[in-house]
């Protein structure tokens, strides 16, 4: 019952405001599919980190088709 307790208190709300990067994060969840938008990312650090490794994903996808359809 105190495990229950604790982890509650650490995903306590009542402070919390939404800003800009939550918003770009489900903006750019949405619109890619190399995050995971099944489990919840709450620190802005941990969404930023994430953000980063789907811009490096769809880099690397972009590049990976555009080098067969040059050689066409």
């Amino acid at each position: 019952m105190q495990v229950e307790k604790s982890a509650r208190a650490r995903l306590d709300t009542t402070g919390w405001r939404r800003d800009f990067i939550d918003y770009l994060f489900i903006g750019f969840t949405t619109s890619s599919t190399f995050e995971p938008t099944d489990a919840p990312i709450l620190q802005c650090w941990a969404k930023s980190l994430a953000i980063l490794q789907a811009i490096i994903c769809l880099t690397t996808v972009v590049l990976l088709i555009s080098r067969p359809v040059g050689v066409l």
